[in-house]
């Protein structure tokens, strides 16, 4: 908040604020956004909150909640990534990500655009193209940081939405189309990352742990990228991981362990996540991302063919494999609002000449990696052909992985360790015990689906490590005080 006594963020869904202090939270406004997305939030001195929704568009309520009012939409402003309001409240700016023809969509490939929300004359305005983040600064001017890590100021010209020229101000910060790591007080106290652009030193690793937590690099090829899912192959000779490099979209890669190269298996056009080996290990299922379309796709492993096949889809909604039978006939699918608005379900699908789809799991709760029918996330186990369900975690759990043994079930615990629940299945499914194994603080979390996998033996996890965006000897982290003192001087006020 403006005076420094609350934080407001989003929680599963729903926007709250809490004082710094301590005590309980306040709920503003209710189940606004997917609870795996990082909205964009600005609390302005007006006493009002601007935040994205669900739908990425920009709202407006009050600190004390009530009705919210819409700023901007996605097709005026792209998908919200950060937002930060004006000295006074009358404006915020936004970078949001749109591509180029103006169609939205992630970044990359979209590109980040910086506009201006008048909330005096609601009236949006874009600013300029390739911007990571912006503030508020001195003497009508505002200070931005580009996507390869330049600071300029520029004045802004609130009347007509436009910048005036850019004036240099520093480089080196560490930045991405998806943000920079810099921060700007209103104060003018500036902190900020020092070093080589994320794009060429990653933030992640890939590293094998064992049962007793111990990490060790899987080969320095796996190293240096931002990398999100991870799969191995059936025979445990391969793995495919979601890699991010710009300028392209999520892209699926395939390593020949332990020390093959990584090549691409996805053209990097199309967004690719969520990766599925089928059970012979010939094709790698992924949820394609092209537009406003969701759906499920396979491609070659050994890539032979870098055309992917859809192999089902819908009109609304998304479609996301989550295993295969053994005759690669049988889908079982991640269903979004299939039941309701909402709700994600899972449905098994039959591949053929007309696809259709069988209800497994449908209920007004959220079921994909994990349910939270009993008011929070939960790992359940539940026969294909229906029947009860058995709660495998307590206390909270998510990113399961079922031991290829068939006596485990792996899953991560609301305190970040990785847990070992041991099950017998005669007569009926039942956990006989929980074990923790590890703590995985350091080692993406992937909401949703897993991040990490498991070895045939169940020894060992394939995990993907934060390691920084180099190392200490290339990487500051720069505080400067006063520093809209050097900004004016630049600037020539």
């Amino acid at each position: 908040s403006p005076d420094g006594d609350w934080l407001v963020f989003v929680e599963d869904g729903d926007l709250r604020k809490q004082p710094v202090t301590g005590g309980a939270s306040v709920a503003l406004a209710e189940e606004i956004m997917s609870v795996n997305n990082r909205p964009a939030l600005a609390w302005l001195e007006d006493g009002t909150i601007v935040y994205e929704d669900a739908s990425f568009s920009l709202q407006r309520i009050s600190e004390d909640g009530g009705e919210p009012r819409q700023l901007a939409t996605e097709a005026d402003v792209g998908r919200p990534l950060k937002a930060v309001g004006l000295p006074g409240g009358g404006a915020v700016l936004v970078v949001g990500c749109s591509l180029e023809d103006g169609a939205p969509s992630a970044c990359p490939p979209g590109r980040p655009v910086l506009s201006l929300v008048d909330l005096e004359t609601d009236t949006v305005h874009q600013l300029l193209d390739d911007v990571a983040g912006a503030w508020p600064g001195p003497d009508g001017h505002i200070v931005y940081t580009d996507v390869t890590g330049a600071v300029f100021a520029a004045r802004l010209d609130r009347g007509a939405g436009e910048l005036g020229p850019p004036v240099p101000l520093l480089d080196g910060v560490v930045a991405t189309v998806n943000a920079s790591q810099m921060q700007v007080s209103r104060d003018g106290t500036l902190l900020y990352l020092r070093g080589e652009s994320a794009e060429t030193t990653g933030f992640w690793r890939l590293v094998w742990v064992n049962r007793s937590g111990v990490r060790e690099p899987v080969d320095p090829e796996s190293s240096g990228h931002d990398i999100h899912d991870v799969a191995l192959s059936p025979d445990g000779r391969r793995f495919v991981a979601r890699i991010v490099r710009s300028p392209d979209a999520d892209r699926l890669w395939v390593k020949q362990l332990p020390d093959g190269p990584l090549t691409p298996l996805t053209d990097g056009v199309i967004g690719a996540i969520r990766p599925t080996w089928s059970p012979d290990g010939a094709y790698v299922y992924y949820r394609g991302i092209e537009g406003e379309s969701n759906d499920a796709r396979r491609i070659p492993a050994d890539g032979s063919r870098t055309e992917a096949e859809v192999v089902a889809t819908r009109d609304k909604g998304v479609y996301e494999v989550l295993s295969l039978n053994a005759d690669d006939q049988l889908l079982v699918r991640e269903g979004i609002s299939l039941a309701t608005e909402r709700a994600a379900d899972i449905v098994r699908v039959e591949l053929g000449s007309e696809v259709t789809s069988t209800p497994v799991v449908v209920t007004p709760a959220n079921e994909f990696a994990l349910s939270d029918v009993s008011g929070q996330n939960e790992v359940f186990v539940q026969a294909l052909e229906g029947g009860g369900r058995t709660q495998v975690s307590t206390g909270g759990g998510g990113e399961p992985v079922w031991a290829r043994t068939g006596d485990e079930i792996f899953y991560r615990d609301a305190e970040g360790w990785m847990v070992s629940a041991s099950i017998g299945t005669d007569p009926t499914f039942f956990v006989e015990n929980r074990a923790r194994l590890f703590n995985t603080a350091g080692l993406r979390s992937v909401a949703g689906y897993r991040g990490y996998d498991a070895t045939a033996d169940a020894q060992r996890f394939l995990m993907i490590e934060f390691i920084g965006a180099g190392t200490g000897e290339d990487l500051d982290l720069i505080l400067v005080r006063n520093w809209f003192e050097e900004v004016k001087e630049r600037i020539g006020g």
